[in-house]
């Protein structure tokens, strides 16, 4: 069984500008709008991050952008530590 991380962004985010690519690890630029980039590889993820968190994301760049395994996202330990 494959996951779709494409629908599990679309369902954390439903209000996203943009989703794009594919894979587990989403790097989310919360600056004015939603943006959602879909990485295969944290350290891509990650490197992306560190450009845009030096050079910003847009116009309206407040710097608020994050990296979130969708793996982990959704596991049962994440979920139960959610509730508390």
């Amino acid at each position: 069984m494959t996951t779709d991380y494409r629908k599990m962004a679309k369902a954390f985010f439903p209000d996203a500008a943009w989703i794009h690519g594919d894979g587990r690890y989403a790097l989310v630029a919360f600056c004015r709008h939603a943006t959602v980039s879909l990485h295969e590889t944290e350290e891509s993820a990650q490197e992306q991050k560190k450009i845009i968190d030096e050079t910003g994301c847009g116009g309206f760049c407040v710097n608020a952008h994050k990296v979130i395994d969708f793996g982990k996202a959704y596991s049962h330990d994440y979920l139960q530590s959610r509730e508390e």
